[in-house]
C-alpha cells in the first residue's frame, strides 16, 4: 500500500512540475493561482486538474474549448510518481529519499523547459547549485560526511568538477566546429549537478549522457531524421545520465571492471 500512496504523491507533486514547466518560461508566477487552459484562458476545475484521470476522461482535450492537451502532463506527472517509488525502493524512509526526489524533480522541470524552448531557466540551474550547496551543508551524510564544512566542501568541489569539465569540452568542441556546441545552460546544470552528487558522479555523467546522445542520434539516422540531431537539447541527456549515475552508477562501474577480469 506504501508504494500505491508513494505513487499518488508523487503523481501530485508530477502536476506541479508540470505548473513550473508551462509558467517559467513564459515568466508567469507559480503561485497559488488554478491553472488555465492555454487555448480558452478558462480556469481549470479541481476534477478536471486529477493527475491521470482527469486527462485520460478528457480524452486530451479542453472541457471547454475541446483544445488539445499535451501529453507531456501525463508524462511528467508518471515520471514523478514513478521517481519517488523508485527512490523510496531504494533509499527507504530516508533523508535520501526526500533530497533526491527534490533533485530530480530540479531536473525534470529543467529538461522540459529544455526540450520546448531549448533553454534551462536559471531559476533551475543557479537555484539547484544554492540548493544543493546548502542541503549537503546542512545534511552532510548526502556527501557520506558528518561534519557541515565538509559535505559543503565536496559539494563545491563536485559542482566545480562539473561545470568546469563541461565547459571545457564545450569550447573544445566550439573551436573544432567552427560554432557553439553548447548552452552554459548545459554547463550550470551540470555544476547544479555536481552539487547534489559529487565531482565523481558528475563527471561519470558526462559519459553516460554522452553515449546516451550517442544511442539517440544513431536512432534518428536509422529513422530517416538525421536532420533533427541537432535540434534536440542535450539538457535532457546530462539528466538522464546524472540520475544513472545516482542510483547505478556504482553497479555498472562494478560490472565494468569485473569485465576487465
Amino acid at each position: 500500500m506504501i508504494y500505491v500512496f508513494l505513487f499518488v504523491m508523487g503523481s501530485i507533486f508530477g502536476s506541479f512540475m508540470n505548473v513550473c514547466i508551462y509558467r517559467m518560461p513564459r515568466e508567469e508566477k507559480i503561485g497559488m493561482s488554478r491553472s488555465r487552459c492555454p487555448h480558452c484562458k478558462r480556469k481549470i476545475a479541481w476534477y478536471d486538474n486529477i493527475p491521470f484521470f482527469s486527462f485520460i476522461i478528457l480524452r486530451a482535450k479542453c472541457r471547454h474549448c475541446h483544445g488539445p492537451i499535451s501529453l507531456r502532463y501525463f508524462i511528467v506527472e508518471f515520471i514523478g510518481a514513478l521517481s519517488l517509488c523508485l527512490l523510496w525502493w531504494i533509499y527507504g524512509n530516508s533523508l535520501m529519499t526526500a533530497v533526491f526526489f527534490v533533485y530530480i524533480a530540479f531536473l525534470i522541470i529543467g529538461s522540459f523547459i529544455d526540450l520546448e524552448f531549448m533553454i534551462i531557466p536559471d531559476a533551475i540551474t543557479i537555484g539547484g547549485l544554492v540548493l544543493g550547496l546548502v542541503t549537503c551543508a546542512v545534511f552532510p551524510q548526502i556527501m557520506n560526511e558528518y561534519v557541515w564544512w565538509k559535505g559543503l566542501l565536496k559539494s563545491f568541489v563536485g559542482a566545480m568538477a562539473g561545470g568546469i569539465s563541461l565547459f571545457l569540452i564545450a569550447e573544445i568542441a566550439s573551436f573544432i566546429y567552427k560554432k557553439e556546441a553548447m548552452g552554459m545552460g548545459d554547463v550550470k546544470l551540470l555544476a547544479m549537478i555536481g552539487s547534489f552528487i559529487g565531482w565523481k558522479w558528475a563527471l561519470f555523467t558526462i559519459f553516460t549522457s554522452s553515449l546516451l546522445g550517442t544511442i539517440a542520434g544513431v536512432i534518428l539516422i536509422f529513422a530517416g531524421k538525421a536532420e533533427m540531431k541537432g535540434k534536440i537539447p542535450f539538457g535532457p541527456y546530462l539528466a538522464l545520465g546524472s540520475v544513472i549515475s545516482l542510483l547505478w552508477g556504482k553497479d555498472i562501474v562494478n560490472w565494468y571492471l569485473k569485465m576487465l577480469g
